[in-house]
């Protein structure tokens, strides 16, 4: 009877003292990202992480923004979310474990697990236009209505710039 209690009393101090998807699942968790076609440079928040096919180990606790980058291809940029880690409800009613979890992070986790991101050329349909060769002979203007403040598309265009002289050299 005494090594029943004992068993008891050990399992109680363990489901106290530990998050249920702390134990399960961990506060990290793997994100694999690839391309089509390989060799893309990912970039995590903003920081260089390697080069697609890469396999990236992430804390649960945050939302991500992941940007490929690729000579001749459009950048790519999406989010990878966090979400409620339904493992989280084993704690059942055990504040401790609730506690624990959150803390660590645990109580999210990641999604999507898995990113692949099909490159687009840069002169692909929907991508951006080849640079010219040489500046344009008149000076360039945006549309009416954008970038223009307190205009409206279907305002008049604004009257051509003056062009100020340059300074005569000394």
């Amino acid at each position: 009877m005494p090594n029943k209690l004992l068993l008891a009393v050990v399992a109680l101090v363990a489901l106290a003292t530990g998050g249920c998807a702390t134990m399960f699942t961990g506060s990290t968790q793997q994100l694999t990202v690839s391309s089509q076609p390989p060799g893309a440079r990912v970039m995590v928040n903003g920081v260089y992480s390697g080069v697609t096919p890469v396999a990236l180990l992430l804390k649960t606790e945050h939302d991500y923004v992941l940007s490929l980058q690729r000579e001749g291809y459009r950048d790519t940029t999406g989010t990878v979310f966090r979400e409620f880690n339904p493992v989280a409800v084993l704690n059942l009613v055990s504040l401790v474990c609730w506690a624990i979890d959150i803390a660590t992070g645990a109580i999210w986790r990641l999604s999507p697990g898995a990113v692949f991101v099909s490159m687009q050329p840069v002169n692909a349909p929907g991508g951006y236009p080849p640079l010219p060769s040489a500046p344009p002979t008149d000076a360039w203007a945006p549309p009416p209505g954008i970038g223009s403040p307190g205009m409206s598309p279907s305002s008049p265009p604004p009257a051509p710039a003056t062009p100020v002289p340059a300074p005569a050299p000394q």
